[in-house]
């Protein structure tokens, strides 16, 4: 931080339980090509996260596109999620009725943030999307700010694109920077063929990655822990830090990844002790 050490306190394991709000995107750029191979993308990984059974954690649903076709809050427990989003898998006909129009990703994202209000437990959005966004009337600024504010964490799986938007693709990587800014993840772009090439169905040792790819990023949405620290200075402004593993756990840890909210909130100093 500023080039100043920052004192580690100590970790443990967060034992709060975990809320997240799946955010499904179901705009016109989610069909993909003529047989819409896109779309069973991802009706497949949707249908993979209500199948999951996430341990210790509640779920809500989001379907949108420019504005919020479908919603399951908290109250109505997961077995409705689970249940509403093995129809939509199950539904040959969902993306003939109900996929199209533009993207509002950031509209309703921050719909999503006002249900992780609670901070009695671990707050996340998982969004599956082809990434970006045409439609909202918020600024990304704004979203990032009140993002990282909340302290809820982010993470995507994104669906390639074989006749991308410009627009929502540039948008693939300003998700990525929000995933990281929280302290989340993204899987993917998945599917998908370079632009040119024929489309084709995924196959089943594709989706069997896919499904490996799926169940880590779960790991890392519902096994968290708390990191004690002490600053070296009062932050009069959001702050960037670093958080890495030393070079001798990483000698031992080849394929370890750090994961954290990398923006820290305005403190002042805790009062000295008597």
């Amino acid at each position: 931080m500023a080039g100043k050490p920052v004192k580690i306190l100590s970790v443990k394991p967060d034992q709060q339980p975990h809320r997240i709000v799946i955010l499904l995107d179901s705009s016109g750029s989610m069909f993909g090509d003529a047989m819409g191979h896109k779309w069973k993308m991802a009706r497949f990984v949707a249908a993979h996260i209500a199948r999951a059974n996430l341990p210790n954690t509640s779920l809500a649903l989001l379907v949108f596109s420019e504005k919020v076709n479908e919603q399951i809050d908290f109250s109505q427990g997961n077995s409705a999620v689970v249940r509403r989003l093995l129809e939509i898998e199950a539904d040959t006909d969902f993306a003939k009725k109900q996929v199209r129009g533009e993207t509002a990703l950031w509209d309703v994202l921050l719909i999503a943030l006002q249900w992780l209000r609670d901070p009695g437990y671990v707050n996340s959005v998982y969004i599956i999307t082809d990434g970006g966004d045409n439609k909202s009337r918020n600024r990304l600024r704004h979203v990032r700010d009140d993002l990282v504010s909340s302290g809820v964490r982010l993470y995507f799986t994104l669906l390639s694109s074989e006749r991308p938007m410009q627009d929502e693709q540039f948008g693939q990587t300003e998700v990525a920077d929000l995933a990281e800014a929280s302290g989340g993840l993204v899987l993917g772009p998945l599917g998908g063929q370079p632009f040119g090439r024929p489309s084709y169905n995924p196959t089943k040792d594709e989706l069997r990655g896919v499904a490996i790819g799926l169940n880590e990023l779960y790991s890392v949405m519902t096994r968290n822990d708390l990191i004690e620290i002490e600053l070296p200075q009062t932050l009069k402004k959001w702050s960037k830090w670093s958080l890495g593993v030393s070079s001798e756990q990483k000698a031992l840890h080849k394929n370890w990844l750090v994961v954290y909210p990398q923006e820290l909130a305005p403190c002042v100093a805790a009062p000295s002790s008597p």
